[in-house]
């Protein structure tokens, strides 16, 4: 939340910044009864525009069940997402994929081995997309 003064006045108004990236409430399991996994457990956060933000944890801790859904590749069993101010959910595929297309970039790497990205070429460093 930004709080600015009004240039008139001793009163302050409030004014919502509006996130680049919003996660409120995020959650996925897989399976069922007895081998049900929660792999994300109500996962919040916020990411400004011009942010950088890194996604570290351990094997199976469900980095990439989250990168997953956040790029719309998969659906969340709960909560939502929103692309500078707009939920995922709410946004037909033309516009979601306008939105992949232009905002988002990834590149995945195994940064335990000395190879190079599959995606050689596109990427300026390890891990890091050119856009």
């Amino acid at each position: 939340m930004i709080l600015t003064k009004k240039e008139e006045g001793d009163s302050q108004r409030e004014e919502k910044e509006v996130m680049f990236l919003e996660i409120h409430n995020l959650k996925k399991s897989y399976g069922d009864g007895e081998s049900r996994t929660e792999v994300l457990r109500g996962i919040d956060f916020s990411v400004a525009k011009g942010e950088i933000c890194v996604l570290l944890g351990p094997s199976g801790s469900g980095k990439s069940t989250l990168l997953n859904i956040i790029g719309g590749i998969d659906d969340a069993d709960e909560g939502y997402i929103s692309i500078e101010g707009e939920k995922t959910a709410d946004m037909n595929e033309k516009t979601l994929t306008k939105i992949q297309k232009k905002a988002s970039g990834l590149c995945v790497s195994d940064v335990q081995s000395d190879s190079e990205p599959e995606c050689k070429g596109k990427c300026g460093s390890r891990g890091l997309l050119k856009r």
